[in-house]
C-alpha cells in the first residue's frame, strides 16, 4: 500500500492485494520522504520483511527512499493540474467580463449616436434653416421679420445646447 500526502487535499492511498485474501494482513510501514518532508508511506505485509534475510527491512527503506522522487512528481502533477483548471476557469471569467464590457460600451456608443442624431442634429439643421431665412429677410429689407426670426433662432440654439448637454 502506498499513501501519498497531498497539500490541501485528502491523502490518496493505492492498494494492491493478493487475490482471494479477505482480511487485511498486518502491515509494516516506512515513510516516503522527499528531502526532509514526509510525503507518504509505503506499507507491506509484515511477513514479507521478517524471516531469514535481515536486509529486507533495509531494502524496504531503500525502495521508500527511491519512491520519494516519484511520489513528489505525482504530487506536483496533481498541483499543476489543479492550478491549470483554476487558470482556465479564471480566463473564462475574464473573457466573459470583457465581452460584457465591450457589449455595454457598444450599447452606450449607439445610444450617444442616436441621441446626437435624433436630438442635437434636429436642432442644428432647424437653426441653419432659420438662419437662412433671417439672411433672406435681412437682404429683402424685412428687418422686423428678421429680428423675430433671430429671437426664434436664439431659442432653438438654447434648446440645442440643453439637448447637447443632456447627451454629454
Amino acid at each position: 500500500r502506498i499513501t501519498v500526502v497531498r497539500h490541501s487535499l485528502s491523502d490518496r492511498t493505492y492498494r494492491w492485494s493478493r487475490p482471494g485474501t479477505a482480511e487485511a494482513p498486518a502491515l509494516l510501514s516506512v515513510p516516503i520522504r522527499h528531502g526532509d518532508e514526509q510525503i507518504g508511506t509505503l506499507a507491506v505485509e509484515h511477513a514479507a520483511v521478517v524471516g531469514m534475510h535481515a536486509d529486507r527491512r533495509q531494502l524496504l527503506e531503500d525502495i521508500a527512499g527511491v519512491l520519494g522522487t516519484v511520489v513528489e512528481a505525482h504530487r506536483i502533477g496533481i498541483e499543476l493540474e489543479r492550478q491549470l483548471r483554476a487558470a482556465v476557469a479564471h480566463s473564462a471569467e475574464i473573457a466573459s467580463s470583457r465581452r460584457t464590457a465591450v457589449s455595454e460600451m457598444d450599447a452606450e456608443r449607439r445610444r450617444i449616436e442616436r441621441d446626437l442624431h435624433d436630438g442635437v442634429q434636429h436642432y442644428l439643421v432647424s437653426g441653419r434653416l432659420a438662419l437662412g431665412l433671417v439672411e433672406f429677410d435681412a437682404k429683402s429689407g424685412r428687418t422686423e421679420s428678421a429680428v423675430q426670426r433671430l429671437d426664434t433662432l436664439a431659442g432653438q440654439l438654447e434648446a440645442a445646447e440643453r439637448v447637447l448637454t443632456e447627451t454629454v
